[in-house]
């Protein structure tokens, strides 16, 4: 069913075994399905799973069709928003910063990858601007306690005007926002 991601899951598990035996390890087909394995993994929230079947996958894509083939930025965006979720804005930067060069030189920059991809890009700056908010976005507990303890102020707004309190709030992180209230958070 449509949204299923532990069927999908399940299921590319099961093509990958056979793709495997099929065409060996190596094959691209297998990386084609390394990478939709990866994407049901983090739809699951498991970042890490997916983080590991997209390095595996994009190691596969560069050796079979070279460093800027779009086969190869597909599974970098991939692979760098899965870094963005385990809290890593420096690698998802690296990862997004490669994907956006690849489809605009591919497709040129007004194409609907190169652009999404930007704004992604955008969003891997400003969490390493603004951890906390990252943390936060996250829902990640351990990090916002942390970078609380080591000084961050609770109350920076980005920009736009947003604080770390609206983002724990905007993607529904009650415990984030409870801690960061426990803090003194403004609510404004």
């Amino acid at each position: 069913a449509l949204g299923d991601y532990a069927k999908a899951r399940d299921v590319l598990e099961r093509a990958l075994a056979i793709k495997e035996r099929a065409y060996g390890r190596d094959h691209p087909g297998v990386a084609t399905t390394l990478t939709n394995l990866g994407l049901a993994y983090g739809n699951l929230g498991d970042y890490a799973k997916m983080r590991d079947m997209q390095e595996r996958a994009l190691a596969i894509n560069e050796r079979a069709y070279g460093r800027d083939h779009v086969n190869v930025a597909f599974t970098l965006g991939s692979l760098g928003l899965a870094y963005g979720e385990l809290g890593d804005a420096a690698k998802k930067r690296e990862y997004i910063t490669r994907t956006v060069q690849i489809f605009e030189d591919s497709y040129g920059p007004g194409h609907s990858h190169a652009a999404y991809y930007r704004r992604v890009l955008d969003d891997a700056r400003a969490d390493l601007e603004f951890p906390l908010h990252a943390a936060a976005k996250r829902g990640d507990i351990d990090a916002i306690t942390r970078l609380l303890d080591d000084g961050a102020e609770i109350d920076r707004a980005n920009e736009g005007g947003m604080t770390t309190l609206f983002f724990a709030c905007m993607n529904g992180h009650v415990d984030a926002a409870r801690l960061l209230l426990d803090n003194s958070a403004e609510v404004d």
